[in-house]
């Protein structure tokens, strides 16, 4: 059997839907507050984000959508 991310489905899955990003607290903040329109699923999905940020470093999955559906805090991993 193969390994998670040796299989075609996943990676192809990987590729065609997973963005990496980082963005720090103020651009956020930025972000929320310049909402418009146009930028109103940016603004939800930082929002999100910044409801779900611990200092001084938060790891997360969201969807599409902003929902959160994973998060370590870099203080955890001192923990491990």
């Amino acid at each position: 059997s193969d390994l998670v991310l040796e299989s075609s489905a996943v990676l192809n899955l990987l590729r065609e839907q997973f963005v990496s990003t980082w963005a720090l607290v103020v651009d956020l903040k930025a972000i929320i507050g310049n909402q418009s329109d146009d930028t109103i699923e940016d603004s939800q999905r930082a929002k999100q984000a910044l409801d779900n940020y611990a200092f001084p470093v938060e790891s997360m999955i969201q969807q599409i959508d902003g929902t959160v559906i994973s998060k370590i805090n870099a203080n955890d991993l001192l923990n491990i």
